[in-house]
């Protein structure tokens, strides 16, 4: 039995091999930039101090991200945990779960944009 093609459909998937990852990696950025943008955003400031701590990172070569925030004696987690009705976010539109809840609240559309960017590039690669 002989397979017809067999050349081409390699040729194939070695393109869509090298464009996925890329196309991903791209679109992992944009999440993680945005992410941090809109974290910083409602992140409470009384000074700099936890502004100045945030950080984001590529980890997996690119395929994975961290943003997040130094935790210097424990200071992030207090302020991102402080669920006190009563606590006066000094700066409109702050308060706790300040990385937590942009997160919630951008998941699926992080998630649809990495899986649009791999299914174009795959399409792109044919």
């Amino acid at each position: 039995m002989r397979l017809v093609g067999a050349k081409k459909l390699t040729r194939r998937l070695e393109r869509m091999e090298k464009g996925i990852p890329a196309a991903v990696r791209g679109e992992v950025k944009a999440s993680r930039e945005h992410l941090a943008i809109a974290s910083a955003r409602v992140c409470p400031v009384d000074t700099t101090r936890l502004v100045s701590a945030q950080y984001d990172v590529p980890t997996d070569r690119g395929m994975g991200a961290e943003v997040g925030y130094r935790d210097e004696e424990d200071y992030f987690r207090i302020v991102h945990e402080n669920l006190d009705p009563d606590v006066d976010w000094q700066k409109p539109g702050s308060g706790p779960k300040f990385l937590e809840t942009p997160f919630a609240e951008n998941r699926d559309r992080y998630a649809k944009n990495i899986k649009g960017a791999a299914r174009k590039a795959a399409r792109k690669r044919r």
